[in-house]
């Protein structure tokens, strides 16, 4: 906004929505006020919070990954509603040189945590997919969760996109945690 010489007045009549409530922490922050967050926190719920919310001719801009959820693009088109999709950034896997170091990080693991379908994804082409067979993940979400289901993984399933609520999913779960 500095760039184009303007202020927070230039956003007099936008609505804003998030995903999530960190990420309406997150706006704000910066001392923009939320005006929508759908009840269960994914790319789909947004989508059709986006669709019940909207009125006359408004359009919607959705800032976010570059390999973010199609679902949400799907149920806007569906509705008819204009937007624009714009990438912010990629979501970037590590290179990992030691194959002694990968093998052993693996071999110690007894639960795993996947707070996105990329890191599901990001891990598989780390570790291998032989690596993720037969283990459990714990998923913040349900696209989280088909991802490490279609690597063979058993899953245990947030019953909201948030961190608070997975580790509310392991304390309502301990035999799920428990190495056989």
């Amino acid at each position: 906004m500095r760039r184009r010489g303007c202020d927070v007045r230039a956003l007099a009549g936008l609505r804003f929505a998030a995903i999530g409530r960190a990420t309406e922490a997150a706006i704000e922050a910066r001392g923009i006020i939320v005006d929508l967050v759908p009840e269960h926190f994914s790319g789909a719920d947004l989508g059709r919070a986006l669709v019940a919310a909207m009125r006359g001719e408004e359009r919607v801009l959705l800032p976010r990954s570059s390999i973010g959820s199609e679902e949400i693009c799907a149920i806007l088109d569906a509705a008819g509603i204009a937007y624009m999709d714009i990438p912010l950034y990629d979501t970037v896997a590590e290179r990992w040189e030691s194959a002694a170091l990968r093998e052993s990080l693996v071999e110690d693991l007894d639960i795993i945590a996947f707070t996105s379908r990329s890191t599901v994804e990001n891990f598989a082409a780390i570790f291998g997919r032989e690596a993720m067979r037969g283990r459990r993940a714990l998923c913040i979400g349900e696209q989280t969760e088909r991802a490490a289901a279609a690597h063979g993984m058993e899953t245990l399933l947030a019953e909201n996109a948030t961190v608070a609520a997975m580790v509310e999913a392991m304390v309502a779960a301990p035999s799920f945690f428990i190495k056989p």
